[in-house]
């Protein structure tokens, strides 16, 4: 019989899709090191804007991901240098398919597509935010970003 796992919600930023929205990256959910620099963002004073444009897959994530982006054409396809010039652009917009950082208690790695459709708490992300984010931009690349992603 499966143990009961308690978790940890806090809140993010994310951009907003919108009529505008070209590109639509979703990740499984903000780690810790997407968390913690959303934090020193607004310790520093900074918006929304600004946590968007520093803070949505921050780190090597990003650098590999607009490689990717760029492999794929899609800088050449936006008329763009990079495909990193489009973050906090109302063009590219990031998701989660668990929008705000959930840590579970027992392991905050072991993300799996069954663990997250399964999570009552997961699962009410799914189904209200990532559900209504890809249905506001219906003619978006959408990106999903692992296999957990892609059976959610």
């Amino acid at each position: 019989m499966p143990r009961e796992i308690n978790i940890e919600e806090c809140r993010a930023f994310h951009s907003t899709p919108s009529a505008q929205t070209k590109v639509l990256i979703v990740g499984i959910t903000p780690g810790r090191q997407q968390h913690e620099a959303a934090l020193r963002v607004m310790a520093e004073g900074g918006g929304r804007a600004q946590i968007e444009r520093r803070v949505a897959f921050v780190g090597t994530m990003r650098t590999n991901l607009c490689s990717m982006l760029d492999d794929i054409g899609i800088a050449r396809a936006l008329n763009v240098d990079s495909s990193c010039e489009l973050f906090g652009t109302p063009v590219l917009a990031s998701t989660s398919a668990v929008r705000d950082p959930v840590y579970w208690s027992d392991d905050n790695s072991n993300w799996t597509g069954a663990r997250i459709i399964t999570n009552p708490t997961t699962r009410r992300y799914i189904e209200t935010h990532l559900v209504t984010e890809l249905a506001a931009v219906p003619t978006a690349l959408v990106i999903p970003l692992g296999k957990a992603v892609v059976k959610a």
